[in-house]
């Protein structure tokens, strides 16, 4: 039988025709074919016993292991940000307890140091570096690595400030920052008289860096796989 249009031709416009996305006569023309070819109506109803499986099917084997591995991926991500959120806020308890005694000075608070711009300052580089979600992975290790060196900065910059006092300093609103006459002499001495919380608090400042460096390498190695 001699038809109007090759069955080559038919065939490729079926998956149209299936999606219903040929205009009328494009598909009056496919209609008018199968009418009279008997081949070309089998891959048509071949077609249409086919499952549809839609890109965003919840159910297909690809999107579930997408969401698989995105559940993972986040289940991590929230794992690790909660182990370096604990270390921090540790850390940050550690600031309440005493530091250290000196020339009858016997009890100074670590948490004195929140009067220094740089230790708030560091406190809100911590937690956004933890919470926030970077785009760079460099900004993300950036941020929460200066937010841990401020701090430990600030904890020793205050126990010299305690130790060897102070000629002149800045006030601005709450904040106060006083710059040391130092002496290495008094230093010392007072290091040799800190109270256990300065240590434990130097030693969690190092331990927190470290978790965040190794919390910002995992996350950028998930987002890239």
């Amino acid at each position: 039988m001699n038809f109007k249009y090759d069955c080559e031709v038919i065939t490729d416009m079926l998956v149209l025709y299936k999606d219903d996305a040929l205009s009328p006569k494009s598909r009056s023309i496919v209609e008018e074919h199968i009418s009279q070819c008997e081949n070309c109506k089998k891959n048509l109803d071949m077609l249409l016993e086919e499952p549809e499986i839609s890109e965003h099917d919840e159910n297909s084997p690809d999107v579930q292991n997408e969401i698989n591995i995105f559940s993972a991926f986040l289940g991590r991500v929230r794992k690790g940000r909660l182990t370096v959120f604990g270390v921090f806020a540790v850390l940050m308890l550690s600031m309440l307890s005493t530091w250290f005694g000196y020339d009858g000075v016997t009890e100074i608070s670590g948490i004195s140091s929140l009067d220094s711009p740089f230790f708030v300052l560091g406190i809100i580089l911590c937690v956004f570096g933890i919470w926030f979600d970077f785009k760079s992975p460099k900004t993300r290790l950036i941020t929460g690595c200066l937010g841990g060196i401020l701090l430990l900065f600030s904890e020793i910059y205050s126990l010299a400030l305690y130790t060897c006092g102070s000629t002149w300093g800045i006030s601005i609103f709450i904040f106060n920052f006083s710059f040391v006459s130092f002496s290495f002499k008094n230093f010392v001495s007072a290091l040799s008289s800190v109270h256990a919380g300065f240590y434990i608090s130097l030693i969690l400042t190092v331990v927190f860096i470290e978790a965040f460096i190794i919390f910002s390498r995992r996350i950028n190695v998930f987002k890239s796989k």
